[in-house]
């Protein structure tokens, strides 16, 4: 349990999930024909990626602005617990993957103002 903790809270995992994510919604969005939600999900789905490699770099603006985007995610949480009752399967997929970003986001914010802590320091 405390490896798979450990593992979860990685910066590389949490990205990856919500790379996944958004790949998922951009396929399901492409097969479902809808044309007005498949350019703004490509956008997002490069932006994170943009993000991500900045992250991956060491960038600690990257750090906080991907941390403040996933808390923004609360949203995700809202939406799985407003679904009805009869799609127990994406609301409870909403509410576990909104609650992870959140708290994937948390972690970021940490990560990065212990960056700029030690940067400030040296």
């Amino acid at each position: 349990m405390v490896a798979a903790l450990v593992f979860l809270k990685k910066t590389i995992v949490i990205l990856s999930v919500l790379i996944g994510f958004k790949l998922v919604q951009l396929v399901f969005a492409i097969q479902s024909g809808k044309t007005s939600s498949i350019i703004p999900l490509f956008a997002t789905l490069i932006l994170i990626c943009v993000i991500t490699i900045l992250v991956i770099k060491g960038n600690k603006y990257a750090l906080l602005a991907i941390g403040i985007y996933l808390l923004a995610q609360v949203g995700a949480i809202a939406w799985g617990i407003l679904i009805p009752i009869q799609h127990y399967f994406l609301k409870a997929t909403g509410i576990l993957l909104g609650t992870y970003f959140v708290f994937g986001g948390v972690i970021m914010l940490q990560q990065a103002l212990r960056a700029s802590r030690k940067h400030s320091r040296s």
